[in-house]
């Protein structure tokens, strides 16, 4: 079981800083890889560089990764032909891009690639650690890949940590006219009915986020985005998203246990690690999940 730690930045060539959502007007397909020393990574730290070399550049860097408030070491020993085939799967213009309003696939910052077996069905998934531009948008994507190296990315993507403060680094599907916050009356409380009502607005929409007190809906194409935010510990204090953003994660890995418990995916946020055991990604790209949050003593 390995774990593959890129740095990539899957970014429009004019952007800097985060992800470049102040200056949506020019992109670029290309696709660098920066790599550094083989020391403990810090995902958030390194600059991007500015280039306007015309062919992709890949670069490998095989990470010692220590998450380090926990003391949890993983080791990469090689590259994986499923983070290339991710790669190829985003890039060649035939992949499932999670980002596409309009006829614009807004490039992420991808800061970290793992790739473990997350739901213990024997098969290694590839996990992106992301920085998106959109504010209802998940910091963290799931793929599956197939022997064949056929990809999928999973519908449910994850966006650990409570809601904070905008800070004005990110596009909003609001602005565009293409997103809606709404409530479905009684069955606003009802898990299984908003459940339906987020498979139906997927079906019609593109982008759903589940709160417990409403439901983002936007209209990106692709085969939909979905974030479960209804483990919030505190609730957003009006019924749209229009005053917060989801936090960025720190760090992000996985827990490798050979006692039989199975792995879990982990998120450092702040002081807390958000701990995900996938019970199971299933066919409809819906993941069964406990989610436990750890704060740090």
């Amino acid at each position: 079981m390995k774990a593959i730690h890129n740095d990539i930045s899957l970014l429009r060539e004019s952007d800097a800083g985060r992800c470049g959502a102040r200056n949506p007007g020019s992109r670029s397909d290309k696709l660098t890889v920066h790599s550094g020393s083989c020391a403990p990574l810090r995902p958030t730290s390194n600059p991007l560089a500015k280039t306007s070399v015309a062919m992709y550049k890949i670069t490998v860097c095989v990470w010692l990764f220590l998450f380090g408030a926990f003391g949890y070491v993983y080791a990469a020993t090689d590259s994986s032909p499923k983070v290339e085939a991710v790669k190829t799967y985003l890039l060649n213009g035939k992949g499932d891009y999670p980002e596409v309003f309009g006829d614009k696939p807004y490039r992420m910052r991808v800061n970290n690639t793992i790739v473990a077996d997350i739901d213990g069905d024997g098969e290694e998934e590839v996990v992106l650690h992301v920085t998106p531009h959109f504010l209802q948008s998940p910091t963290i994507i799931i793929f599956k890949v197939a022997k064949d190296l056929e990809v999928r990315r999973v519908i449910e993507g994850l966006a650990p940590g409570p809601l904070v403060s905008p800070s004005g680094n990110f596009l909003d599907s609001h602005t565009l006219g293409e997103a809606v916050d709404l409530t479905i009356g009684k069955g606003q409380s009802d898990p299984e009915k908003r459940r339906e009502v987020a498979r139906l607005a997927l079906e019609k929409m593109g982008g759903v986020v589940e709160y417990l007190n409403f439901i983002h809906m936007d209209g990106r194409k692709g085969k939909g985005s979905y974030v479960d935010m209804t483990n919030l510990a505190k609730l957003p204090t009006r019924e749209t998203c229009e005053n917060f953003e989801f936090s960025m994660p720190d760090e992000v890995a996985v827990r490798l246990n050979n006692d039989g418990r199975g792995n879990y995916l982990l998120a450092r946020v702040g002081k807390s690690v958000y701990s995900y055991k996938i019970h199971k990604i299933r066919d409809d790209g819906f993941l069964d999940k406990t989610l436990t949050v750890i704060p740090k003593k």
